[in-house]
C-alpha cells in the first residue's frame, strides 16, 4: 500500500513539472547579436538572466511563472515577444516580430549640466513608467521595453527648495532608426541643483596640462592663472611704440628720396600731390549752402487724449496699436490635443482631463497666477471634447468668449485658462 502511494506521488510531481515548463523551438533568420529572456508581463528594467542566441534553431525551455518570451536584437535595439501560452511547439522570429524598443534614455539638464535630483515619468501607448534621478545617475535615467510612437515625458523637480514642474515634452520614436538606444534631453530653465562634472578629461585636447600626460586629474580645478607683471607689460608697450616710430621715419625718408617714383603711382590712385611748396592748392569749388533741417514730424498716435488748452487744437494724435499676440504653430496631431504657444502637444485622455495650478492635475499649469487651483475640465468621449469651467477666478474662454456652461470644442478653437492660451486640434 505504501509503495503504491509513493508511486502515485512521483507521477503527480512529474505531471506538475511537465505542465509548469513549456518547451519552445525558436527559429531566427540570422544569429547576429541576440539574447533570449522570459518575464511575467512586460519588464520595466533590463533583465539579468539572459541566454545568448548562438544558432538559427534552438530548443528553449520556458521557466515556470513566465508568461512571455522575449528576443532582444541588440544591433537594432528592438524587442520581439510572444505569449508563451499561445506558442504550440515553435516560434519563427522574423523582422515583423519586433514590436517594442528595448531601451530609451532620458537626460535632464540645466544650463548644460546634469540635474542632481528629479522624478521622470515616461508614458507610451501601453503604460507609464517612473524613474528617479540622483547624483549617482548623473542626470540620466533609462526606461526598458517601450512601445514605439509618441512618448510623453514629464519631469518633476525642486527649485530653491520648493516643488516645481512638471515640465512635459512630447517625442516621437520608431522601430526604424539609426541609434539602437534613442536618447532625449529635457532642459530645465529654473534654478536647480546640478551634478558638477569636469569639462575636460584625460586625453582631451585643451589647455596645456589637460591632455594625455598633462598631470591634471579629472574633476580637479585648474590652477589659477598667473597675473601679468606690470613692468614687463610697460616695456613691451615701449618696444612696440619704438618700432612704430622707426617704421614711420623710414617711410618718410624713403618718400622724400624717391618722390619722383612714388608720385606717379599715387596720382594713379587719385591722390593729388603738389609739385613744390609754391604750387597753389586746388580750388575745391564753392562750398554748398547748409541745408535747412526739416521740422520734426509729429508723432501720430491713436487713442491719446487731445491736448487742448484754452480751446486750442490738439498738439498731437496718438496712433498706437496693440502688440501682436504670439501665434501658435500648426502641427500634426493624432487625436484631441491642446497645443501651447511654444508648440508643445498635450494629448487629451479619454474621460476627465482636469486643468489647474495644483500638482496632480491632468494639465498642471504651475506658476501661472491667473489659473485657479481647480480651473476647468475637458471631458473626452471618443473624438469629442466638451469644456466646462469649474468656477475659476479669471474665467475660461473659447475664441474670446467666456465659458458659462459646457462648450463642445471644434478643431482650431482658441482655448484660454486665465491668461494661458492653447489651440485645440483633433
Amino acid at each position: 500500500m505504501r509503495q503504491r502511494f509513493l508511486s502515485f506521488i512521483a507521477v503527480l510531481c512529474l505531471a506538475a513539472t511537465t505542465v509548469a515548463q513549456t518547451v519552445v523551438n525558436l527559429k531566427v533568420a540570422d544569429v547576429g547579436d541576440k539574447v533570449i529572456f522570459t518575464s511575467s508581463g512586460f519588464p520595466k528594467a533590463e533583465p539579468t538572466d539572459t541566454y545568448t542566441l548562438d544558432k538559427l534553431s534552438l530548443t528553449y525551455p520556458v521557466p515556470a511563472g513566465s508568461d512571455r518570451i522575449f528576443v532582444w536584437d541588440k544591433k537594432s535595439g528592438n524587442l520581439a515577444s510572444t505569449d508563451a501560452s499561445k506558442v504550440s511547439t515553435s516560434w519563427d522570429i522574423s523582422d515583423s516580430s519586433y514590436s517594442d524598443i528595448a531601451q530609451v534614455k532620458i537626460r535632464v539638464e540645466h544650463a548644460g549640466q546634469p540635474v542632481s535630483a528629479a522624478s521622470v515619468d515616461l508614458k507610451d501607448g501601453r503604460r507609464t513608467q517612473s524613474q528617479l534621478l540622483d547624483p549617482s545617475t548623473k542626470g540620466e535615467v533609462e526606461f526598458f521595453c517601450v512601445k514605439p510612437g509618441q512618448l510623453k515625458v514629464s519631469v518633476t523637480y525642486k527649485s530653491k527648495g520648493q516643488p516645481a514642474g512638471p515640465i512635459t515634452q512630447i517625442y516621437e520614436v520608431s522601430l526604424k532608426r539609426t541609434n539602437p538606444v534613442p536618447s532625449f534631453t529635457v532642459s530645465l530653465s529654473d534654478d536647480v541643483e546640478t551634478v558638477g562634472l569636469a569639462t575636460s578629461t584625460p586625453g582631451s585636447v585643451g589647455a596645456k596640462g589637460i591632455g594625455a600626460g598633462g598631470g591634471v586629474a579629472p574633476n580637479q580645478p585648474l590652477p589659477p592663472a598667473k597675473s601679468a607683471n606690470p613692468f614687463g607689460t610697460f616695456l613691451v608697450y615701449l618696444l612696440g611704440l619704438g618700432v612704430a616710430v622707426g617704421l614711420g621715419l623710414f617711410a618718410m625718408k624713403y618718400m622724400k628720396e624717391n618722390g619722383d617714383k612714388i608720385a606717379p603711382k599715387l596720382e594713379q590712385l587719385g591722390v593729388q600731390i603738389p609739385k613744390d611748396n609754391n604750387d597753389p592748392i586746388p580750388d575745391p569749388g564753392p562750398v554748398p549752402a547748409p541745408v535747412k533741417p526739416e521740422p520734426p514730424q509729429k508723432i501720430m498716435l491713436d487713442n491719446a487724449a487731445p491736448d487742448i488748452i484754452g480751446g486750442a487744437a490738439p498738439s498731437a494724435q496718438v496712433m498706437m496699436s496693440a502688440p501682436p499676440q504670439p501665434s501658435i504653430p500648426s502641427v500634426a496631431v493624432s487625436g484631441p490635443t491642446l497645443i501651447s504657444s511654444d508648440g508643445v502637444q498635450l494629448p487629451l485622455e479619454q474621460g476627465d482631463n482636469t486643468v489647474g495650478r495644483e500638482f496632480g492635475q491632468s494639465l498642471s499649469l504651475t506658476g501661472e497666477s491667473t489659473v485657479s487651483r481647480n480651473h476647468a475640465v475637458l471631458v473626452r468621449s471618443g473624438t469629442s471634447v466638451v469644456l466646462r469651467d469649474l468656477g475659476s477666478t479669471n474665467g475660461t474662454f473659447v475664441n474670446g468668449n467666456k465659458v458659462s456652461g459646457e462648450v463642445t470644442l471644434i478643431p482650431g478653437d482658441s482655448v484660454q485658462f486665465g491668461a494661458v492660451q492653447f489651440r485645440y486640434e483633433a
